[in-house]
Parts: structure tokens; sequence; C-alpha cells
């Protein structure tokens, strides 16, 4: 017969199998395999070895949460292994036992991670700390400067690689250092007289190069100029 199963408690229907195998409950009409639907649907799975565990999935306000509700890693596999979020938030790729927020591993071969975009826009990786003030440093591709690697820094909450730009690398390994457009292979841009400073191990300056007040070029060796 063509016809769906049911099953009630106190005169309302809490679950239906329908003719087609799926399986509804709180909804009369599953399109899925299985179909959980309520005001705040949850599917708990509770593990009564040693002691009880319990692993939950929740649906709310638009939102989905995947939960240990007490202590316990969540591990991805395909089939094995390949990621987990441990127990204190730490996030392992090809580990087991990430030291920090985020670690990659791995035991055969290179571990990289890739950060692209399709757009005409940048490629970035930002390190900020808002502690005290805010701070950001910023590494990645800029797209509106010929596709150079540039390291920015800026003193907010976001650096732009090109006009918060300290050091510039161009794709045809031209380097900049206070200057976006490098026109030889190492360029430094510097308002102050002394661009350069060669220093010993002690601090003692051996070489010092830059401007002489306007009036040329300066070399000073060893506290001697040259």
């Amino acid at each position: 017969e063509n016809a769906p199963m049911t099953f009630s408690t106190n005169d309302t229907e809490r679950l239906r199998i329908d003719s087609s195998g799926r399986v509804g409950i709180g909804t009369s009409s599953p399109s899925t395999t299985l179909e959980l639907s309520s005001s705040d649907p949850r599917l708990t799975i509770t593990d009564t070895d040693a002691s009880t565990r319990k692993t939950q999935l929740r649906n709310t306000a638009g939102n989905t949460y995947l939960t240990n509700l007490v202590s316990g890693h969540i591990i991805f596999g395909a089939p094995t292994e390949k990621m987990r979020i441990q127990d204190n938030g730490n996030v392992g790729i090809g580990t087991t036992s990430a030291a920090g927020l985020l670690h990659v591993a791995s035991t055969s071969g290179l571990a990289s991670s890739v950060i692209s975009t399709t757009a005409g826009s940048d490629a970035e990786l930002e390190f900020r700390n808002t502690s005290g003030g805010n701070a950001t440093w910023a590494a990645g591709l800029d797209f509106d400067n010929s596709k150079s690697f540039n390291l920015a820094y800026a003193a907010a909450e976001g650096a732009s690689l090109s006009s918060n730009s300290l050091l510039t690398v161009t794709t045809g390994g031209l380097v900049g250092i206070g200057t976006t457009s490098p026109s030889n292979p190492l360029v430094v841009k510097e308002s102050s007289n002394i661009c350069i400073e060669l220093l010993k191990s002690n601090d003692d300056t051996i070489l010092t190069i830059g401007e002489d007040g306007g009036t040329g070029a300066r070399f000073n060796a060893t506290n001697r100029a040259v």
C-alpha cells in the first residue's frame, strides 16, 4: 500500500515514514532521508561508555551548531582523521595535537595554506592586536600594484597593502623599502638624511649611507667620512 506510516502520542503525530522511506520527526513532509523539524531542533548523540558524553547538532535563529556538551574533541575524517577542533579551541589539520589556534602539519610532504581570490582584489593575511591600541601587520598580494608582494603596517584595525606598505617585492624581483615602485634591485626611500645603517654585533656603526644635508650622497664608514 502506497501510504505513510505515522506514530502519534496524545493524538498528535510525532514521526512519519512516507511512501519513499523518508523519515520525518516534527514534519509530515520530510524532504530528505531524515528530517527533524521544530522551533529549536536538536539532535543529541550519547555515548554511555565509561562516562556519559554527548554531542549535539542544533539549528537555532538561522545558525548551525555542532557541540560537545562535555569535554572532548570534534574530529572530521575522510575516512581517516583530517581535522580536529580540540576542547581548548585549537584547530589541527594533519595533527592530533594542535599547539596553537591553527596548526597545519603534514607527514608526507609540503604543509601549505593557500589564500586566493578570482576577483580583482588583494589576497592577504593580517595579524592584529587591539589591546592598548590597534595595530595591524598585513602581508600579501597587492593586485592594484601589478600583483606585487607587500608587507604593510597600520596603527589601526586593518592595514592597506598599498597605502600602508613598508616593503614591496615586485613580480620581477625588485625590492622597495619605503616605496611601492622600485626601479632597481634594491631601492630605499627615506625622508631623513640616513637611509641605510650597518651595525656590528655590539651595535657599533660600521657604515651609514644617506644624503649629505641636501648637497649630495654621503658614505660614512667607522665614523670617518668617505
